[in-house]
């Protein structure tokens, strides 16, 4: 018919012509595309999937070192779908950025000590740590003008003044990982003498995500494997 309606569509090098009241086709899901979330939603993934597939239909991954497992359903296929579990550090840990090389001056250390301070022992021992930030460049300068002999030992006197003046540590109540229970953790504060610049450190912290990250993720695994014994299962470095 010369006045056939047709309706052309392009998807990259194919052509698809529509004739008369044909309805549109739209173009097939055929990409891979991921999921990011927490390390307990690939158990979750599998539940719900998983009853429509077979197992072997399933990849899982696991990456100590990253705090991760990564799941593929579909492997090797154009549609394949990739979700990522990570174990994830709280907001308020990454805000404090604890062993992050993260450099504050003592006022900014101050004035976020101090907006966080329901995170401490006790709001008092908070404060006075602000007040101590607060002055401690006065006090530290103070300190080498008055015991500086002029012969070339001002760096001497700027590491000792450090040192005296600035507490060995304070406690944080604050949970490490996301949707985990507080820790009660102790964080030093690190003092550069050249610029008086300041960092948080916290061996425990450190101690605390190496040894606790594994054995969340052993625990998580452990109940995946139980729960699908078919399920084909990896690790990774």
């Amino acid at each position: 018919m010369e006045n056939e309606k047709l309706n052309i569509f392009t998807e990259g090098d194919k052509l698809t012509i529509l004739k008369g009241d044909a309805p549109v086709q739209y173009p097939e899901f055929g990409q891979s595309f991921k999921f990011e979330g927490t390390l307990q939603m690939i158990n979750e993934i599998l539940s719900k999937s998983i009853q429509s597939r077979i197992s072997c239909d399933y990849i899982l991954s696991i990456n100590k070192p990253k705090r991760q497992m990564n799941l593929v359903a579909r492997p090797g296929y154009p549609d394949s779908q990739h979700y990522s579990g990570q174990l994830r550090f709280s907001k308020i840990f990454e805000e404090f950025g604890i062993n992050t090389g993260l450099s504050r001056t003592t006022h900014e250390l101050a004035d976020f000590i101090k907006m966080n301070r329901s995170y401490f022992e006790t709001k008092d021992k908070a404060m006075h740590l602000v007040k101590v930030l607060k002055s401690f460049k006065a006090i530290v300068n103070k300190d080498v003008e008055s015991n500086d002999d002029n012969r070339g030992n001002k760096k001497i006197l700027m590491d000792q003044a450090v040192d005296s003046n600035i507490p060995d540590a304070f406690k944080v109540n604050i949970p490490i990982f996301e949707y985990h229970v507080k820790e009660l953790i102790e964080i030093e504060i690190y003092i550069d003498s050249t610029d008086l610049s300041c960092q948080l450190i916290s061996p425990e912290a450190r101690d605390y995500v190496n040894d606790v990250s594994d054995n969340l993720i052993d625990a998580e695994v452990a109940v995946i494997k139980e729960r699908f014994p078919d399920l084909r299962v990896i690790e990774v470095y």
